[in-house]
């Protein structure tokens, strides 16, 4: 499926790969092999986690950070993957998957924030234990009031699609558009950015133009997604992509749909290329931190079209029972 996004400018040598991605990609096994054991003695599962290829798409993301930086992103990312698979898009049949989901959740912010494991917590909560220290040796005085409030937007907006799944209602389109920055956890990721360059960057997210540019990056990554996942999705019954959105308000066949679809994708790249050239016109020389931070919105726009090339994350997959990663 990944290639119904008919990539154009997104070739792979415009989106260039860190040089530790393959010690990023040892280590971020090893790291899941810490809470999931079992897998190293079940070939299938280990081969789709391998397969999946997470540490790619941190290392196009952040092409040029050290290995520790990188491997922190890689690592929350593999961990957002996990828990989207666990609680997100195959537990609405569970018996009370609203409770089931909100219960995790305050066991997952808790230990985030540092309060102790306890024996009855899953192994998600555990990996984000371990994340949330690592992510708090690192921070600046700022940050993690900030980055506590992205996660929290983010599990609130898994509360709502949840929710949607269970009471099998699919979103309005302009409602969809509005929550799919929010749903696809590109924010968490878009803090931790900040987080890896050691510097507050508070300034410069603050500014409207870094905002809306935060914003287009956003989209064209979810709904990059949106389009790659599509026939997964449709296998899986997930009313909550882009195409399906666009099929049923305006009544398109799937195909229609789909070239709706990537014509607001390309609408959406040419205004964060746009953005992009204005803002860093517009930016004072000396001011790094700004270039850096613009440099790696644009390194995730165009190293999450090449990952999706890669990976077989978004392949609709045959009926199967518990074969994900994380089960």
């Amino acid at each position: 499926m990944s290639s119904l996004l008919q990539p154009t400018i997104f070739d792979p040598h415009l989106a260039p790969i860190n040089r530790h991605v393959e010690a990023a990609e040892r280590e971020g096994i090893a790291w899941v092999l810490r809470f999931y054991p079992a897998l190293a003695q079940t070939p299938g599962r280990l081969r789709k986690l391998k397969a999946a290829k997470f540490a790619r798409l941190a290392a196009r993301a952040l092409p040029r950070v050290p290995l520790a930086e990188l491997q922190l992103v890689c690592d929350f990312i593999t961990w957002l993957f996990f828990y989207d698979d666990t609680f997100c898009d195959r537990s609405g049949n569970t018996p009370d998957p609203l409770g089931r989901l909100r219960i995790a959740q305050g066991r997952m912010t808790a230990a985030m924030r540092g309060e102790p494991v306890r024996t009855e917590d899953g192994r998600l909560v555990a990996m984000l234990a371990d994340l949330g220290a690592r992510i708090s040796a690192w921070a600046k005085p700022n940050f993690l009031p900030r980055f506590y409030a992205t996660v929290e937007r983010y599990f609130q907006s898994n509360v709502w699609e949840l929710g949607n799944l269970v009471r099998k209602a699919s979103p309005p389109g302009p409602l969809y558009l509005k929550m799919r920055p929010f749903t696809g956890g590109v924010g968490v990721v878009l803090d931790l950015f900040e987080l890896v360059g050691r510097e507050s960057l508070l300034a410069v997210r603050e500014h409207v133009l870094v905002q809306q540019l935060e914003l287009l990056a956003n989209n064209c990554i979810c709904w990059a997604n949106d389009i790659g996942s599509l026939g997964k999705e449709m296998q899986e019954g997930n009313p909550h992509n882009l195409v399906l959105v666009l099929r049923r308000d305006h009544g398109l066949s799937i195909e229609g749909a789909l070239e709706r679809a990537r014509a607001m994708l390309a609408g959406e790249e040419a205004a964060f290329d746009a953005l992009v050239d204005e803002v860093l016109a517009l930016a004072e020389s000396s001011d790094l931190h700004l270039r850096v931070h613009v440099g790696n919105l644009r390194s995730f726009v165009r190293g999450n079209l090449v990952w999706m090339q890669e990976t077989t994350r978004y392949r609709a997959s045959r009926p199967a029972g518990r074969d994900s990663a994380a089960a």
